[in-house]
């Protein structure tokens, strides 16, 4: 592993999909030889009227700067938030970036508008949906993405991911040339507005075997001109921190990449691949 590389969306107990503890994250990370990762646990707003979303983060937060003491010199603990639907809950996104001095903030999108209602798309069953069906989901996502590169996030995540559930759970065929003037228009308002686009690894291996966004789309951003990246494994559990990153950073550095970003107090710094 390059010694110089950043893990910035990671998991632990407090998000609500895992049961990883900071510490032997922390531990895993070391021994994969990353320079650092960033504890970017869930806020997924959609919940919010309903569920306690700030008490874990808060709890996140304290995680990381109680273990930075027992990990300095040897990894770079940076604290960070992954918001969902912020789109759709603007002021209690704005208590979410009261919450703490993050680090780095990452801006995501997990659910869909189905019949007028807002539900995570990883619990949807796909198997028998018509092909205009997912079409209209896909149009409903790509504008929701498009939004939440309006808010004030560092880096865009894991663009493309409802194929993790459509491809790599149900085995539908997904043209997603279908979707290029959606896409283009996410990447030109990112590049617009300066935000990192995640290389997000976590469906290497899988049934969707492919890097969200796939290499083609990351070929597109970087014909723009985009340069500016963020590694992401996406884990939920230790031992996938920095899970295929040499796939991603191969993948990257033939398309043209050399460097990707990480983010201290919200500051972008960049470091070789």
């Amino acid at each position: 592993m390059n010694p110089a590389v950043f893990d910035c969306h990671t998991h632990t107990f407090r998000s609500h999909d895992s049961a990883c503890a900071p510490d032997t994250l922390c531990e895993s990370a070391l021994q994969k030889g990353l320079r650092g990762i960033a504890v970017t646990n869930h806020c997924d707003l959609h919940v919010c009227k309903t569920v306690d979303v700030l008490s874990p983060l808060a709890a996140s937060d304290a995680d990381v700067r109680k273990l930075r003491s027992a990990f300095d010199g040897r990894l770079l603990l940076l604290s960070g938030v992954e918001i969902g639907e912020g789109i759709h809950f603007p002021e209690e996104a704005k208590k979410v970036y009261m919450l703490a001095d993050w680090d780095i903030v990452l801006g995501s999108v997990h659910t869909a508008r189905v019949e007028n209602k807002l539900t995570p798309y990883s619990s949807i069953d796909f198997s028998q949906w018509s092909a205009e069906r997912i079409d209209a989901f896909f149009d409903a996502y790509f504008q929701d993405v498009l939004q939440t590169a309006d808010m004030d996030i560092d880096v865009l995540c894991h663009l493309t991911c409802p194929l993790r559930y459509i491809v790599g759970r149900y085995g539908k065929s997904v043209d997603v040339h279908k979707y290029d003037a959606a896409i283009q228009a996410i990447l030109h308002r990112i590049l617009e507005r300066d935000i990192a686009l995640e290389v997000n690894t976590s469906c290497i291996g899988s049934a969707c075997d492919a890097l969200l966004p796939d290499r083609e789309i990351l070929q597109k951003y970087y014909a723009m001109g985009g340069r500016t990246i963020t590694l992401g494994s996406d884990a939920h559990t230790a031992k996938n921190v920095g899970k295929d990153f040499d796939r991603a950073i191969q993948t990257l550095r033939s398309i043209g990449f050399r460097e990707c970003s990480f983010f201290v107090q919200r500051q972008r710094k960049a470091c070789p691949i």
